[in-house]
């Protein structure tokens, strides 16, 4: 953090130089090792202020501000995250339009911090319809899209759907070139909602000792007997993974 700070002040930098940005960029980015969870906000606050201070331009400002909200839903606080983009996304609309990659980040993501704070089934719908929006116009294995549907897979858990989200979650782990941190993620929620199913009634007992991953995998090779064998919740993700990976006819 010191020897980033003594780069951009001692480089004879202008403060809308895209290096002075990155340097500053960098050092919001090693913020939250280096500080402890409960001190972070006001010290991402902090160099916030003193990008404006510095007379930084406004898109790149609002870039930081924005990057500021995701350090906040990294660490799970997902109603100070969705505060402070209630009060960004108008101006982030205003800048650089609502279908900017920023702009469209920032209502996706706030779209999933309803969902974590209040109604994820309706969340869910809307992030759908972001994610479809997101498809069109960056792709649908863009790192957003792929974050859009992390956000869905999550909101369907939150909704009482374990089931149904590690299909969601599953299926794009599959996706090639998958952001790391995407991937990282997804790999949550799918732990999360197995640790969910274990709690089913329909799951058998036995299966809590760590039966139900290897029998996953096996109906999805192929195998019918495990395929047999799976609870109600899980036959249609194995489905759904069975088709994705069978040769295209013709």
């Amino acid at each position: 953090m010191q020897r980033l700070e003594s780069l951009s002040t001692g480089a004879g930098l202008a403060v809308d130089d895209l290096l002075f940005y990155d340097i500053w960029l960098a050092r919001l980015a090693i913020l939250p090792m280096a500080v402890p969870a409960e001190s972070e906000a006001p010290g991402v606050d902090a160099l916030v202020d003193y990008l404006v201070e510095a007379g930084l331009g406004r898109e790149l400002l609002l870039t930081a501000r924005f990057t500021a909200v995701t350090f906040l839903i990294a660490r799970a606080r997902y109603a100070d995250a969705r505060q402070r983009l209630v009060l960004l996304l108008p101006d982030l609309v205003q800048q650089f339009g609502n279908e900017h990659l920023l702009t469209l980040q920032a209502r996706i993501d706030l779209a999933g911090c309803v969902g974590f704070t209040t109604d994820p089934g309706e969340s869910r719908v809307e992030l759908i319809g972001l994610m479809k929006e997101s498809d069109e116009i960056f792709g649908s294995t863009s790192y957003l899209s792929m974050r859009a549907r992390m956000w869905v897979a999550a909101c369907t858990a939150l909704a009482g759907e374990p089931g149904h989200a590690i299909g969601l979650a599953w299926l794009s782990l599959t996706a090639e070139d998958l952001n790391p941190e995407i991937a990282h993620l997804l790999g949550q929620i799918v732990g999360a909602c197995v640790a969910q199913l274990l709690e089913s009634p329909s799951v058998p007992p036995n299966w809590r000792e760590g039966g139900l991953g290897p029998t996953l995998q096996a109906a999805a090779a192929g195998e019918e007997e495990a395929f047999m064998r799976l609870p109600a919740e899980l036959t249609d993700i194995v489905r759904a993974a069975r088709a994705q990976k069978a040769p295209a006819n013709g």
